[in-house]
């Protein structure tokens, strides 16, 4: 029995034991035991196993926990967070620089090492952070507090709220102390994703250095005030000084280090054939690693995500880090479906299910076009970008062989014919998908089919009206029915039927007197906060945003979403429920874990031990409120924006993308040359020089160019930076996501003082998914006092391009070859452009001297070819630094590929090899 003296130690020795059940002094009060964990949250920003979930009865005193991992699964994960601190942030280092650079190298490293993103999982803790690399300010406080603690450096987690954010929003964020002097340090904001979100809140003007925003590192109280308020401001230290924007350029020098070797921390090592790790170099990679006796497996798998390579609703396969001797695969790192269900943010709705299962039908279809049966469809291999598509990934099941047996599999989302008999066809995977559906829209309660019955009713639909009932079980009927005969046949006929669902379904509605629930900024109403979403959206347009349900404060009875607004469900006596973590949202995170592995696991439902008719949230248990016949549900009809369906299937696949570079015309010595490039579509030229002017006031259009392709969401569009004097002084190279609308990219480089060249010559390719297609290039002069001169535009694309390599490495470059031809570029392959008769010689260097760029395929093969020499040589007589950069005429691109080769001593001072 405990006093209300100790109440807040008894409860987080509870937590840290894992403890499922304890009971406290019969005087404690629920205002008690809210306070008491909302402090030791506070204090400990290391827990990440519990999230709030617990029922506090003041009956008997007790308190239920419920926990996100079981313990042995906690302490796997707190060895693979030591990990990435000791290795990958580098821990022992950082303890030996100077506590105001351990400071800044713990922003850096935050902002480098993870990404911004709102679909991410258990994004409330700091287990976002080191692990899924992704997460949102709350996670990235607790992440920087976690760290300054083991740098012994003090620091405290603030709340607060952005200027012009809803009533209900908050934003979460530390103060560090640092010389015995207060800062408040806002990593989230480094991420210059939210610099749209920061200029919104009042932030004029942006200290950006190689892509890290740095107004948020170390300022005062009186400059943080300027772009939000802070709540309990009385109980904090004063913050009376901001570090200098001199100081802070110096500390953002600093390098980071890094592990050794591509292979970071174990992620997973669950799968059958494999073992997946995060990249240490690359935080939107993972590495698939195959266990010896799978290993033929590795090639296997490779040639099928060959084969879907470009399929925007399948996981990518990363050359850049593949190696194939070591049966390693890199793939792009997405959200997998099975963690958001387990984390809170994620909202289980109509509208999500139908998005997800469409977005599967796309990708099924993309497979079966490129020669791929996928076989495996079940959410642990389902991923959600940062884009809000879902995806395919793990291709080990695949066939390319029609109506082969299929033997494995999870039996909760198999279709009937493929788990007792081994047969798949089209209609078995609009079977999978259906369930896949159907569990998330069944408060995740796994199903295994035994009989011809149909499906119940999914719980989430079970006190709609009764017509909207009838169409829900009226497409399972047709999709998930016992029987292949009696199914639907076809994935077109599935989407169809999707479509139809989603326009009937009133799961999308607004209310009837025309509100748009939507259009309210809406932030997490808990202890913690993340950055409005609504405001990212509004600001930044560059992809959607999943909204968390809330309690709507225009109608009693609905639950407000993104998209939505659904009646919540009263509890019934004649209903049996499989317990949750978190109300109506999340189930419990193992029978996730179970329903996402290939074993076959049934979870027997049995009654709730909560409180029958209640909703669980951070603070409070709230009466749920039963759908009312008193009030009418209109379908959608969200003013002038565009349903879900008519996104989904009627956006612009590919756009008309043009690239612009700034940059001053003149600069000084000693000073720094910052170059930024944009991509955006043509009507928003005018948008994008008014940002790069607010970054950096002498910016000037230097360059602009409409890309050779167009691209679609996904592109990755990389920029390589080369400044040149006397020799070259610098080289950079940043990377870009197209999303459909501006984004940027920038440069600084610090002119030095003993410069004896009175101009720099910058030279920007321009890299669409490893290709160059382009070229853009300036000249800023180097004056004692600038004045106003007219830009320079020198921008070219590529129209002729020679790819020269040795025949040996044929297959590693074909691919190059390709990318061009699907660009529409006329490209010199031997292969293809070599006819019968020709003479080989005239023909090659005839096109040489026509070409404007020349892609120079260099390995231990082409160094020891007679014809790669020559045709180098011939490209060389064109190029810089043969001729001036103005007056070359043809641009050369080296790439260095397996078997590596010593780079051509005339070309090592001068060229970047990419390694590919």
């Amino acid at each position: 029995m405990q006093t209300k003296g100790n109440i807040e130690r008894y409860i987080e020795e509870a937590i840290r034991q894992h403890t499922e059940r304890i009971t406290l002094d019969s005087t404690t009060t629920d205002d008690d035991v809210r306070r008491a964990i909302r402090c030791t949250m506070r204090k400990n920003p290391g827990i990440f196993w519990f999230d709030y979930q617990y029922q506090f009865n003041e009956t008997d005193s007790t308190i239920q926990f419920q926990y996100l991992f079981p313990a042995d699964k906690t302490r796997e994960i707190l060895n693979d967070i030591d990990e990435v601190i000791e290795q990958d942030f580098c821990l022992p280092h950082v303890q030996t620089l100077p506590q105001a650079e351990q400071i800044s190298y713990v922003y850096k490293w935050l902002v480098t090492y993870s990404q911004y993103s709102q679909i991410s999982s258990y994004n409330q803790t700091l287990y976002s952070v080191f692990i899924h690399r992704k997460s949102v300010c709350t996670g990235y406080a607790k992440a920087a507090h976690y760290l300054f603690q083991l740098l012994g450096i003090e620091s405290r987690i603030v709340y607060g709220r952005l200027n012009n954010d809803c009533e209900k929003g908050r934003h979460c964020w530390n103060i560090v102390k640092a010389d015995n002097h207060y800062y408040h340090f806002d990593v989230c904001f480094g991420d210059c994703v939210l610099n749209d979100v920061a200029r919104m809140t009042g932030v004029q003007q942006f200290h950006e250095i190689d892509g890290i925003n740095y107004n948020f590192l170390c300022v005062s109280t009186e400059e943080i005030l300027k772009s939000r308020s802070i709540e309990e401001a009385d109980t904090l230290p004063e913050c009376p000084a901001s570090w200098s924007r001199e100081e802070i350029t110096q500390l953002a020098t600093i390098a980071l280090k890094s592990r050794d070797g591509i292979q970071g921390v174990l992620l997973s090592n669950r799968g059958i054939s494999a073992n997946i790790y995060l990249c240490s170099k690359d935080k939107k990679v993972v590495l698939k690693r195959f266990k010896q006796d799978c290993k033929d497996m590795c090639l296997q798998e490779y040639q099928y995500m060959q084969q879907t390579k470009g399929c925007e609703h399948v996981l990518q396969c990363v050359e850049q880090y593949t190696n194939l001797s070591e049966h390693i695969l890199a793939i792009e790192q997405e959200e997998p479906l099975a963690d958001l269900l387990c984390s809170r943010g994620y909202e289980c709705s109509l509208s999500n299910s139908i998005r997800m299962a469409a977005d599967i039908a796309l990708a099924w279809q993309e497979c079966k076009k490129r020669g791929i049966w996928y076989r495996d469809i079940h959410i642990g291999n389902i991923y959600l970008t940062d884009e809000g598509v879902y995806k395919l990934g793990d291709m080990g099941s695949c066939t390319s062989t029609p109506n082969s047996p299929c033997t494995e599999g999870n039996p909760q989302f198999l279709a009937p014919e493929t788990m007792h008999f081994g047969i798949f066809t089209e209609a078995s995977a609009i079977y999978s998908i259906s369930m896949v559906m159907y569990f998330m829209m069944n408060g995740m309660s796994p199903i295994c089919r035994a009989n011809e019955l149909p499906l119940p009713s999914p719980t989430t639909c079970r006190e709609l009206p009764p017509h909207e009932q009838v169409k829900i079980n009226s497409f399972f009927a047709k999709t998930t029915a016992y029987l292949s005969k009696n199914r639907l046949q076809k994935i077109e006929s599935f989407i169809s039927q999707l479509k139809e669902l989603e326009n009937d379904s009133i799961s999308g509605c607004f209310l009837s007197d025309g509100s748009d629930i939507a259009s309210t900024i809406n932030f997490e109403n808990r202890d913690e906060g993340v950055p409005c979403p609504n405001a990212i959206e509004q600001a930044a347009s560059t992809r959607p945003v999943l909204r968390p349900a809330r309690q709507s404060s225009h109608l009693p009875g609905v639950v407000e979403s993104a998209s939505a607004v659904t009646p919540l469900i009263p509890y019934r006596k004649d209903v049996t429920y499989t317990p949750r973590c978190k109300g109506s949202q999340v189930p419990c995170p193992n029978a996730i874990e179970q329903a996402a592995s290939t074993r076959p696991v049934l979870l027997p439902a049995r009654q709730s031990s909560h409180l029958p008719g209640v909703v669980e949230s951070a603070s409070a248990v709230t009466p749920l409120i039963p759908y009312r016949k008193d009030v009418t549900y209109t379908p959608r009809c969200k003013g002038s924006q565009t349903s879900f369906w008519k996104s989904l299937f009627g956006r612009k696949r590919n756009q008309k993308v043009y690239s612009s570079i700034f940059a001053p015309l003149e600069a000084r010595k000693s000073s720094f040359l910052h170059v930024q490039v944009y991509l955006h579509l043509y009507e928003e030229s005018e948008e994008v020089k008014h940002l790069a002017r607010e970054a950096d006031i002498q910016a000037e259009r230097r360059d602009y160019i409409p890309l050779s392709m167009n691209l679609k969401h996904g592109d990755k569009v990389e920029v390589e930076l080369n400044i040149y004097g006397e020799t070259r002084l610098m080289s950079g190279r940043s990377s870009m996501i197209w999303q459909g609308s501006c984004t940027k990219c920038s440069f600084r480089y610090r002119i030095p003082q003993d410069i004896i060249c009175d101009e720099l010559n910058c030279v920007a390719n321009i890299f669409v998914n490893g290709a160059l297609i382009g070229e853009m290039s300036f000249i800023t002069h180097i004056v004692g006092i600038p004045s106003n001169l007219h830009a320079e535009i020198q921008s070219r694309t590529f129209s002729k391009v020679f790819i020269s390599y040795a025949h040996d490495d044929a297959e590693k470059i074909k691919y190059i070859a390709l990318a061009y031809k699907a660009q529409g570029i006329e490209y010199f392959y031997d292969r293809d452009s070599l006819a019968p008769g020709d003479v080989y010689e005239e023909k090659i260097f005839d096109f040489i001297d026509k070409s404007d760029l020349f892609i120079l395929c260099w390995s231990q093969n082409a160094a020891m070819s007679h014809y790669v020499r020559r045709e180098k040589e011939q490209a060389m007589q064109r190029a810089y630094p043969q001729r001036s950069l103005r007056e070359a005429t043809l641009k050369i691109c080296p790439i260095s590929i397996e078997p590596r080769a010593e780079l051509p001593q005339d070309m090592q001072a001068i060229y970047n090899f990419e390694e590919i």
